[in-house]
């Protein structure tokens, strides 16, 4: 698991593999504003991807459980963060 987080800045991007074989991930983001006193992860994001709390991506559901890859955090704005969000997904492709 690889992380990186330099800033307490709510925005996260992150990685997403199912724990079964498959070629699938999913790239995703989240502004994680109680995490504001320590770098933000994407943990609840990912339970609530597993279905294990409510919000996640219903799209997903198919391909539970998943496993965080990786994340990168510390941007300055959710603008940055989402515009990394975009060219990480154009990545994969």
């Amino acid at each position: 698991m690889h992380g990186r987080s330099d800033e307490n800045s709510p925005f996260v991007v992150y990685l997403l593999t199912p724990s079964v074989c498959g070629a699938r991930t999913y790239v995703g983001s989240s502004a994680d504003f109680e995490a504001l006193d320590r770098p933000a992860t994407p943990w609840r994001r990912l339970r609530q991807h597993n279905g294990l709390e409510a919000g996640g991506v219903t799209r997903l559901a198919s391909g539970r459980p998943w496993r965080m890859v990786a994340w990168v955090g510390g941007f300055p704005t959710w603008k940055h963060a989402l515009k990394f969000e975009h060219a990480w997904q154009l990545g994969m492709k």
